[in-house]
């Protein structure tokens, strides 16, 4: 099992808790609400911070993938990494449009994360695992991306699908082109702050409950099995569109259930609610891209995991 000694905060308290005569679901709900209150201050300035980003940068951030080019898979990486609501969604009206290519919306889907940098930076304990999260991710990104981009020859895509209302709505709902208001952004944040707080402490109540009573190895070695098997499954959970994955994905990491190459093939098959309006516009295409994301994914960690990469 990879450990990168970069969050034994959350060990420490395991350890402290778990494995302990007469332990009662009310202790474990006790120490599992301890464990995240610190975190939401921390997550309200986090998201503050980004939806600020989102109202003042979106518009000219999807200028710039409009006019990448061939530099489509490296703008797309970059820009992609950074949690924004609606930016995967955006890429795939893009994409529709023949604007991007299939590498480029690719590069995006990986390098998104969903809630998962404002879950990291919420634990401080973490932090160190931060860089060769996002530096991990913006590489497969950017390597898958070109990779598609050379097999399909670059060519004008016949995507089969043409963004709808819908779509356009949803890929809009960040661009924010009036003047930023301050109240408008706090209740947003505090709106995100929320439903991230409790998913994460939903997440670390059952998996506590679960490490006190059957053990760590248990839960690694049964729901999540060890080996390239750990990375399938990380790699298809990831895939299901909702932020209690990605969520639930770093509280794993963190609390040493899945190793670094696991939440990365997790998070790089998290593609936020992309997938979802994919689905709607064409189904067939749909899958055929999922399964690339799943095979890419699945791919890159299992490359991490040979090469003992953070481990």
């Amino acid at each position: 099992m990879m450990n990168l000694n970069l969050v034994e905060h959350s060990h420490e308290i395991h350890e402290g808790h778990l494995h302990t005569e007469g332990v009662s679901i009310f202790s474990v709900i006790e120490h599992a609400f301890i464990d995240t209150l610190p975190m939401i201050p921390i997550l309200i300035i986090t998201f503050i911070m980004i939806e600020y980003m989102e109202h003042r940068f979106s518009a000219g951030l999807q200028e710039k993938i409009r006019n990448a080019g061939v530099l489509g898979p490296i703008v797309g990486a970059l820009i992609g990494i950074i949690p924004q609501c609606g930016f995967s969604v955006m890429a795939v009206a893009l994409y529709s449009r023949k604007i991007v290519s299939l590498g480029t919306l690719i590069s995006i889907f990986i390098a998104t994360s969903d809630e998962a940098l404002p879950v990291f930076l919420s634990m401080p304990s973490a932090y160190g695992s931060i860089m060769p999260f996002l530096i991990t991710k913006i590489a497969i990104a950017i390597v898958a991306g070109y990779f598609i981009d050379v097999v399909t020859i670059r060519r004008s895509q016949r995507c089969e699908i043409a963004a709808s209302k819908e779509v356009d709505d949803q890929a809009l709902k960040c661009v924010d082109v009036d003047t930023i208001k301050f109240s408008k952004v706090l209740i947003h944040s505090l709106e995100r702050t929320l439903k991230v707080t409790i998913y994460i402490y939903i997440v670390t109540v059952i998996i506590t409950f679960i490490i006190e009573y059957f053990g760590v190895e248990t839960l690694a070695g049964t729901l999540f099995s060890e080996g390239y098997g750990q990375v399938f499954i990380a790699s298809l959970i990831g895939l299901i569109p909702n932020c209690a994955i990605s969520v639930g994905l770093v509280k794993l990491f963190t609390m040493n259930v899945i190793g670094f190459s696991s939440v990365i093939a997790g998070l790089s098959a998290n593609a936020g609610l992309a997938l979802i309006f994919l689905f709607k516009e064409n189904k067939k295409k749909a899958v055929y891209i999922t399964l690339i994301l799943f095979g890419i994914s699945f791919l890159s960690g299992v490359v991490i995991k040979v090469m003992g990469i953070y481990s």
